[in-house]
């Protein structure tokens, strides 16, 4: 079987991390998570999937965290793009805003499955495949807009999926229900253009390589129909890879 070097990452709300979590254990690789440093400045690196060890490169599954954060560059970047319009590519991108040590464990991996939401694109340059998971944006906006959450004791419902027995009261304590910021339309809409932004030249990148595969989530009936679909794509692509290069081996 030819080495499987997938990057995965999508629109806010779609399952990017739950995807490639599953897939890791399908295809029994290593779980690689990159992600924006949380607003505590904890470590961006996922700590409930995977810990590497920076002496010696190797990747355990396990709880602990690196404890490794944004570069002060990347955040100034990252308030940039907050504030830019969405309609005009900006001509700066984030081509090289992972550090040489997180380039240098990435590249160090002869297969494994990234999960990102850093748009480097030489994340494309190391991967054999890269798969965009895409929602529609109202659908998104309309999902995270029902989510409410208890004021005490931070129980989380939704209107429609997990409702409380007594509207806008927490089953638990009776408490009220709210709707935090981050699940306000108006935010659901900022993060759609911070990404648009942010992502466009790394789609392109990946397209032009040959290696990219565009899955809309709201056709998939369940999680476990789109981890299929992804699965099916990655799988036929790397019988193509070793189809042509058994080709290749003949004609020489």
């Amino acid at each position: 079987m030819s080495p499987l070097r997938l990057v995965i990452y999508g629109v806010p709300g779609t399952s990017v991390f739950e995807v490639a979590d599953r897939l890791s254990s399908f295809h029994e690789l290593d779980y690689f998570v990159i992600e924006k440093v949380a607003e505590n400045n904890s470590s961006y690196w996922d700590d409930t999937i995977a810990q590497v060890d920076f002496d010696t490169g190797d990747f355990t599954n396990g709880s602990e965290s690196s404890h490794m954060v944004r570069s002060p560059g990347v955040i100034r970047m990252d308030k940039r793009l907050e504030q830019a319009d969405a309609s005009i590519p900006d001509s700066f991108g984030y081509e090289d805003c992972l550090s040489s040590e997180e380039l240098q464990h990435v590249f160090s991996l002869q297969q494994g499955i990234v999960a990102t939401e850093i748009p480097d694109r030489k994340l494309v340059e190391w991967a054999s495949h890269v798969v965009f998971l895409y929602a529609d944006e109202k659908n998104v906006i309309d999902w995270f807009s029902k989510r409410r959450v208890c004021r005490t004791c931070r129980a989380v419902y939704h209107l429609e999926e997990k409702v409380p027995v007594t509207i806008n009261r927490c089953d638990r304590d009776g408490s009220d229900l709210v709707r935090e910021d981050k699940d306000d339309p108006a935010e659901i809409k900022r993060q759609f253009k911070d990404w648009r932004n942010s992502f466009w030249k790394f789609e392109e990148t990946a397209k032009q390589k040959g290696i990219y595969k565009k899955v809309n989530v709201d056709k998939m009936k369940d999680f476990d129909d789109l981890v299929s679909r992804v699965n099916l794509w990655t799988r036929n692509e790397i019988e193509k890879m070793e189809t042509w290069w058994d080709t290749a081996l003949e004609l020489s």
